[in-house]
């Protein structure tokens, strides 16, 4: 019979063979995701070793074990002439013959053995190495799936054509005291430009939004210009549908006015911009109801859900002068421009975004905190500020200028500064001198792209990436090294112009 370390051991000599396979094809995939998302190096890193390289190494360990117990066993040959007794006899006498002593190795075989040997252990530190390596991503996994078994709450997809479970989820987390108050009346408007691409998902959430508040609860304004792909065509449709649904709208495409695109001068650009939004927004003052709408929703160019602005509406029980979601792009935070912390203080792309530590903790977890001013794709204002009043004909005019309602996107006369920031900052301006109730709903993530919708809602909030938040995102990249990155936050270069921001909230929501 055939020694059987022989086998083990020629076996294991694949081990390393199987590992840098094993490496290779991490490294491919690791690529790819990152050329595909241009982003989170090390999310896809941490990613990649999980579900490509832990799967790999498991399969290369079970090859390596189970082929070391498959040794051949050789049988006892007899002759014609022979018995197994002699033969047994004769295996007994040749066993006894080889252990006879023998004379010592000369000290180059005894070198050569040693070399050996310690060739012959690399490949069990090797598989000791993976072993531990196999181990550490097992309970990972384990403890990912126990959290979404029993510590995740389970909600809708949201991509099914059913509107019963986003309107149940809806219904089940209200409070009492919002759910017997009248629906929502929302003024939804959108300024839209050359957005095939989103168009369908747009559409589909818009309508499933309307069919939960009601086709009588809803005025839908879009604005559209000289779009060269297929908007025009798909905005048609839209209104086709719409109609169909009995829903107030106006759909305009105006191709009359001259665009300004992101090429031209920054200023001409915001002016255009507050004017294309000011058009928009008409059809709130010449709509002839008796009943007001109770909220103006804006939807950029955005992918979203139903839920997410069902969620968004329904910020801080729907006490607010302006509420906000968080709009994402492959590295980031997008809206940095517009948005303004409650102290004034600029964002950041990378996390954790704001400076302020109650900002931080109210993003882990979940919960609406205070800003200056905000915009990130999708906001919410209570309706009142585009209406006409009467109170405001005492408000004093500072270096903007008057302070008139219904409010008007605009631009500045002092500094350079986004439509969407001013209308915060003019709510400031007519608020004083008290403070408006400006937030930001960390729970509602929107996207400019299906695939960093999917990143931002789905991947990296799951039980999986647990492990890369706690010790990259949190540790690494923002306890160690966040001051790094504090060079890329804006320069606020309006501050000293723009004084009539309030002060920041003594006690958080």
């Amino acid at each position: 019979m055939s020694a059987p370390t022989l086998t083990s051991r020629s076996r294991k000599a694949w081990l390393p063979v199987l590992l840098i396979a094993n490496l290779v094809i991490t490294i491919v995939t690791f690529i790819a995701a990152c050329v595909h998302y241009n982003s989170f190096t090390t999310l896809f890193l941490y990613l990649t070793l999980l579900v490509v390289a832990f799967p790999l190494l498991s399969l290369s360990l079970l090859l390596v074990k189970s082929n070391s117990y498959n040794y051949k066993l050789q049988l006892l040959e007899f002759t014609p002439n022979s018995t197994p007794l002699s033969e047994q006899a004769s295996f007994f006498s040749s066993s006894i013959v080889s252990r006879s002593p023998s004379p010592p190795p000369v000290t180059t075989a005894s070198t050569t053995t040693s070399a050996r040997r310690r060739r012959s252990c690399r490949p069990a530190r090797l598989e000791t190495a993976a072993k531990c390596v196999q181990y550490l991503f097992a309970v990972i996994w384990f403890l990912a799936i126990l959290e979404w078994i029993f510590f995740r709450p389970i909600f809708p997809s949201g991509s099914g054509s059913d509107l019963d479970d986003v309107t149940s989820l809806i219904k089940a987390s209200m409070p009492a005291s919002l759910a017997s108050r009248q629906p929502f009346k929302v003024f939804i408007a959108s300024n839209l430009y050359n957005n095939q691409e989103i168009l369908p998902t747009y559409m589909s959430s818009l309508k499933k939004l309307i069919n939960h508040l009601g086709p009588d609860n809803v005025f839908v304004s879009i604005y559209e210009s000289h779009s060269t792909d297929q908007t025009k065509p798909m905005l048609a449709q839209l209104e086709t549908d719409l109609a169909h649904m009995h829903v107030p709208r106006r759909i305009l495409s105006d191709d009359q006015a001259v665009r300004m695109n992101k090429s031209s001068a920054v200023q001409d650009r915001i002016e255009f911009l507050a004017d294309v939004r000011n058009v928009a927004m008409q059809p709130l003052l010449d709509h002839n109801s008796s009943e007001k709408f109770s909220h103006v929703l804006w939807v950029n160019d955005i992918i979203f859900s139903a839920q997410d602005a069902l969620q968004l509406l329904q910020t801080n029980n729907a006490h607010y002068d302006q509420a906000c979601a968080m709009d994402f792009i492959g590295n980031g935070l997008y809206d940095t421009w517009v948005t303004r912390d409650a102290e004034a203080k600029t964002l950041k792309r990378t996390w954790p975004y704001f400076k302020r530590t109650q900002d931080i903790e109210a993003m882990r977890e979940g919960r609406p905190f205070e800003v200056n001013s905000c915009w990130n794709g999708i906001t919410a204002f209570d309706a009142k500020w585009f209406y006409p009043s009467s109170s405001f004909s005492s408000l004093k005019t500072d270096e903007e200028g008057p302070v008139t309602q219904p409010l008007k996107f605009r631009s500045s006369p002092t500094c350079v500064s986004s439509e969407c920031q001013l209308v915060s900052y003019d709510i400031h301006r007519a608020s004083q001198p008290a403070r408006p109730v400006i937030l930001i709903n960390p729970a509602v993530k929107v996207a400019y792209t299906h695939r960093h919708y999917f990143l931002y809602n789905s991947l990296i909030p799951s039980p999986l990436v647990r492990t890369w938040r706690i010790v990259w995102r949190d540790w690494i990249g923002y306890r160690l090294f966040g001051w790094v990155s504090e060079g890329s936050r804006w320069e606020n270069g309006c501050r000293a112009e723009q004084k009539s921001w309030a002060k920041a909230p003594l006690n958080s929501l």
